[in-house]
């Protein structure tokens, strides 16, 4: 009546016959996904480096400059924000805002996260720069909802 039939794949080892399934398509997926992973993951991996490189460069210059210097000195300095944070007082590392220079001329606006045993906060800066020389409007700490002036 009914007769049993196997699937038969070629075998291109031994050039015959076998009665074992396909085991081909799963190699070929995993080619397949590999390839797709290399394709796909590279341009994101460099497009993120890109990124990343450009952040951390901007990150770094901001660091650099004397805004940012003076106003984590002056929060170390400051009796009262080390009162509030402990000691020592530290910057973070990621700094928010902007600086803009031209030729002796500028103005600021960043923010750095600060730190230290007790609790963080937040210093601001704002000032402009005439003749190379920069003037403060603002150089302040944030700390719990507390604001400390550091120009005083």
């Amino acid at each position: 009546m009914w007769r049993r039939t196997t699937l038969s794949t070629r075998n291109t080892a031994t050039g015959g016959l076998s009665n074992h399934p396909r085991t081909g398509n799963k190699s070929n997926t995993l080619l397949i996904v590999v390839l797709l992973g290399v394709l796909i993951g590279l341009p994101l991996c460099t497009c993120g480096g890109c990124v990343a490189s450009i952040f951390f460069g901007v990150s770094a210059a901001m660091q650099g400059s004397e805004p940012y210097k003076r106003a984590v000195a002056e929060a170390q300095n400051n009796a009262e924000v080390q009162e509030l944070l402990g000691e020592p007082v530290e910057a973070g590392f990621l700094v928010t805002g902007s600086i803009n220079m031209n030729n002796d001329g500028g103005d600021c606006d960043i923010q750095i996260p600060i730190s230290g045993p007790k609790s963080s906060g937040t210093l601001r800066v704002r000032g402009t720069r005439n003749g190379g020389t920069w003037e403060y409007q603002e150089i302040s700490a944030n700390i719990n909802g507390k604001t400390v002036d550091l120009l005083q």
